[in-house]
């Protein structure tokens, strides 16, 4: 789903997606910050990619702790 122009409200279907494994959300238009509830249904996300993206806010390490692999890039 990279490269699409998608924002952050492209997020709240991607609850009605609980099995996804693998999400590609970089080269987006997402901005402000991303709340843990956006992906609290995503129970099965292992791997996120979040970058080129102007997102802000925090995550906790707790929060951090199902993936697998987590990519984002700071700019």
């Amino acid at each position: 789903m990279g490269w699409n122009y998608m924002n952050k409200e492209s997020l709240k279907f991607l609850g009605l997606l609980p099995s996804l494994i693998y999400l590609d959300l970089s080269f987006n238009s997402m901005e402000g910050p991303l709340l843990n509830i956006e992906l609290a249904n995503l129970n099965n996300l292992k791997v996120l990619n979040l970058n080129r993206n102007d997102l802000n806010g925090t995550l906790t390490i707790h929060e951090l702790t199902r993936f697998t692999r987590f990519e984002l890039q700071l700019l």
